[in-house]
């Protein structure tokens, strides 16, 4: 029976210069939450809406299920709905692109599975929100300090 991982990632796109999307990985050995490292946290000094960077964030974790090897079950949790009735063909995509690139990864593990979870229960909304505050406080070179 395959291991089960779980994943959380969201998106924050509060203003067009502090976008950023996350996620994280539940470490699956020790039954803690961990972050893989600060690299998983991605900002983006672009024009991206709220909606492509939660997509951003889903094809990032789904990357993250296709590169890990051995027999293990895969469940991405994320508080948009929207993309997450999408990925699962109950309604149709409004971004036809990002839908693609997420239902190929999707299409060829079929170990992966995305569910929806509320803002609040959201571990990787919780850390971005932090980060993202921090970020807005003291600068854009503050997200990427090392610790």
């Amino acid at each position: 029976m395959a291991e089960v991982i779980k994943i959380y990632c969201d998106g924050s796109g509060f203003n067009k210069i502090n976008s950023a999307y996350c996620f994280i990985v539940v470490d699956w050995r020790k039954r803690k939450y961990k972050c893989r490292d600060l690299k998983k946290v991605k900002v983006i000094y672009e024009d991206k809406n709220v909606y492509q960077i939660e997509y951003l964030a889903l094809i990032g974790a789904l990357k993250f299920c296709d590169s890990v090897e051995g027999d293990y079950k895969f469940k991405i949790y994320s508080d948009s709905k929207c993309i997450v009735k999408e990925v699962n063909l109950l309604i149709k995509p409004k971004l036809k692109m990002f839908f693609s690139k997420s239902r190929e990864i999707m299409d060829k593990n079929k170990n992966i599975s995305v569910r929806w979870v509320s803002r609040e229960e959201n571990l990787a909304g919780i850390y971005l929100e932090r980060r993202l505050k921090k970020l807005n406080r003291y600068g854009r070179s503050n997200l990427h300090r090392k610790k």
